[in-house]
């Protein structure tokens, strides 16, 4: 295998012809390396997403010298990589046809575009979600507090209040609608798909992964020591904080599957995987698949969550 450095004069040609010889050589199943086939061809021509193709050369290396040194368990993380990055990421888009072009345009959905910031109205938009991202000030739940308990007894727990801190915290069924409501309604068709998304996510597949912690979407704007809210160019640091984090969680950790053919090919291979004579990359299917399959609902425009049963690999 041939090390691919960036800034080298090496060829396209060279470097997909290598990678797809080196491909034959990886334990995947034929699907998995059809796709990754048709990631290095589509790929290595454009300028803009080499970085592509150096990750695949990355992550063949790896598994290279990891076979070669007898570790085993490093080799087929490298191949769940491998798989992971391919459906989760590499073909993972939805696919719009362009005019007559036989090669149709790979994009996210429009919800998250902002975050890619690409072209004009992308960014526009994101510009828009950094000036109405919903806030929650720590002022106005203190002087809250401090009014119910002017009403209330302290062990009153129906009267408490409900902060949206809370509300997310806990799930609740209410917690999108109360967000919406602190931001003024013309940012809703921009915002909301980005709150139902995280929200479908804390009460599905986060409940058993991440102990409990949910992402929480709000940014609380905090006090200073002497109990004032902090200057606006802070919390404008905050909301560019939360917003990538948001970018990072809804794009790189815990994608959906956009692309309509994932989701049939990858039960396909989970239902492979529970004959497959080559339990390790069973293994590696499995790791990758199991818990994270998810998408959009193109008719209802409601999440799904796709549960399949594990199998004793």
């Amino acid at each position: 295998m041939v090390s691919l450095v960036k800034g080298t004069s090496a060829t396209t040609k060279f470097i997909s012809s290598q990678l797809i010889n080196f491909l034959n050589d990886i334990p995947l199943h034929n699907y998995t390396k059809d796709r990754l086939n048709n990631i290095i061809e589509r790929n290595c021509h454009r300028k803009k997403n080499i970085d592509i193709i150096y990750k695949i050369s990355d992550l063949f290396q790896n598994y290279e010298r990891n076979r070669l040194m007898g570790d085993k368990r490093t080799q087929y993380k490298s191949i769940e990589s491998l798989i992971w990055f391919t459906y989760f990421q590499w073909d993972n888009s939805i696919i719009v046809p362009i005019g007559k072009e036989t090669t149709p345009i790979m994009m996210l959905p429009t919800h998250l575009q902002p975050f890619l910031r690409s072209d004009n109205n992308s960014q526009n938009n994101y510009q828009g979600l950094l000036n109405n991202w919903p806030l929650e000030y720590h002022y106005d739940i203190l002087h809250n507090y401090q009014d119910k308990d002017k009403l209330t007894k302290d062990n009153d727990k129906s009267k408490k209040v409900s902060t949206l801190r809370n509300l997310w915290i806990q799930n609740d069924s209410n917690a999108v609608s109360m967000t919406l409501n602190q931001v003024n309604i013309e940012s809703h068709p921009l915002i909301s798909p980005i709150l139902n998304q995280i929200q479908f996510l804390n009460n599905t597949l986060w409940k058993n992964t991440t102990k409990g912690h949910n992402l929480l979407p709000i940014v609380e704007i905090p006090l200073t020591v002497h109990g004032e809210t902090i200057p606006e160019v802070r919390f404008k640091n905050l909301i560019k904080d939360k917003l990538n984090t948001v970018n990072n969680v809804l794009l790189k950790q815990w994608p959906a599957l956009y692309n309509p053919t994932n989701i049939a090919e990858m039960l396909t291979l989970l239902d492979l995987s529970n004959t497959a004579t080559h339990r390790d990359t069973a293994r590696c299917y499995n790791r990758c698949f199991l818990g994270k399959m998810y998408q959009l609902d193109e008719h209802s425009s409601k999440w799904q969550y796709h549960v399949v049963q594990r199998s004793g690999t």
